[in-house]
């Protein structure tokens, strides 16, 4: 019998996974458009510095929320992993379909986005994790991870692009709840993507626990998350200073 095309070949679990993470970087792109374009640069310069501040603590704040209790979690419940990438997408499509009727009230009513954009950075934080903790049990050998994870970062940054320029145009001609519904959609494709991922359990035994946290509390690897973390401050900073800068006409 010849070989199959490979072309026609059913999508392995780790196409799927990809297929998952392309939308919901698409949808984060959208949500970080209509969010920039109406909460930040639609105001003076000096009347959105509090604004930027409270979303940079924000942005922050999900980590210490997600990464006590999001391994252990992932680790005793079966198919936990795939159920928490499942439900991160489906829960940030609802917020986002709520952020919708909220983006462009005035206070009082404006004020409930930013407790509503907290609620789909926390599950994008714990889309993170899972992803993360999903794509070992979905390659076929150890030695195909670091591929893997060069893919789908990959993946992000084209994604990211692809999904942040149609939610600005939309933004651009009617307004920010229009780029929300946008995000809104993109996020049930995923989550209609990610009930497709087979689901996967990882045990490990009280010995591999107590070896995996030991690394993990290894001064290196603290050192080098310390060190990202203040990497990422950075580019947050930066990004928003060259944001107002063009805004204000000074570069």
């Amino acid at each position: 019998m010849p070989p199959q095309d490979p072309r026609f070949l059913p999508p392995t679990p780790f196409q799927r996974l990809v297929s998952t993470h392309a939308a919901s970087v698409c949808a984060d792109a959208c949500v970080a458009a209509s969010l920039a374009g109406s909460l930040f640069f639609a105001q003076p310069t000096n009347a959105a510095r509090g604004d930027i501040l409270l979303f940079l603590l924000l942005t922050m704040a999900p980590f210490s929320i997600v990464a006590p209790v999001m391994g252990p979690a992932l680790d005793r419940i079966k198919g936990g992993r795939r159920l928490m990438v499942v439900g991160a997408c489906l829960g940030r499509a609802l917020l986002c379909l709520a952020m919708a009727q909220f983006i462009t009230k005035p206070s009082p009513e404006g004020l409930i986005v930013y407790p509503l954009a907290f609620g789909v950075l926390v599950l994008q934080k714990t889309y993170a994790v899972a992803r993360a903790a999903l794509v070992p049990a979905l390659v076929d050998d150890e030695s195909e991870l670091v591929k893997a994870n060069s893919r789908l970062a990959l993946i992000s940054l084209i994604a990211s692009m692809v999904g942040g320029a149609p939610a600005l145009l939309l933004q651009w001609i009617f307004d920010a709840s229009w780029s929300l519904v946008l995000a809104m959609l993109v996020f049930a494709v995923a989550t209609a993507l990610a009930l497709k991922i087979p689901r996967t359990q990882v045990v490990q035994d009280e010995a591999e626990q107590r070896l995996e946290s030991e690394e993990l509390s290894q001064p290196s690897i603290l050192l080098a998350g310390s060190a990202m973390a203040v990497i990422r401050i950075a580019v947050g900073v930066m990004v928003f200073l060259s944001a107002f800068s063009f805004k204000d006409d000074k570069i």
